[in-house]
């Protein structure tokens, strides 16, 4: 029986359990620990920016990430609007090699941010800017 990626958990489409997170272990790694237990199709907008942000599952989460920024570019966890596309360009070069076009994708996406009216922070925008400006 095939499951959709969906409905099964990181830990499960990458065959590696992780166990449990030793005693004193921090609260992000203790998280990461958790959100790979959890049926990717559940994860949210906070759970996709903490696990791409701590580079894990990648492969996975990218495609995932890129169809909630597709829909709304500023799209956030617990930070701040933007907070997910900014972990999505912090890891680029961890997952460009991972889907057709990423350059033009991520263009796509930032082009889609009205930077005048949104609430953009600088230091988003400073992130952003090799995928503002025009290529050439």
């Amino acid at each position: 029986m095939t499951h959709e990626v969906n409905d099964l958990s990181l830990e499960e489409l990458e065959g590696d359990r992780w166990g449990e997170p030793p005693p004193g272990s921090t609260f992000l790694i203790t998280r990461v620990t958790q959100l790979r237990r959890v049926p990717v199709g559940s994860l949210d907008t906070e759970g996709l920016r903490i696990m791409i942000g701590q580079g894990v599952g990648l492969p996975v989460l990218i495609p995932r990430a890129l169809a909630v920024l597709r829909r709304d570019p500023l799209a956030h966890g617990d930070f701040y609007p933007g907070d997910l596309l900014a972990a999505v360009v912090r890891k680029y070069d961890d997952w460009k090699s991972t889907v057709d076009d990423p350059e033009g994708e991520l263009r796509r996406i930032v082009h889609a941010i009205d930077v005048e009216d949104a609430d953009v922070m600088p230091d988003l925008l400073a992130e952003l800017a090799p995928f503002i400006a025009d290529p050439d």
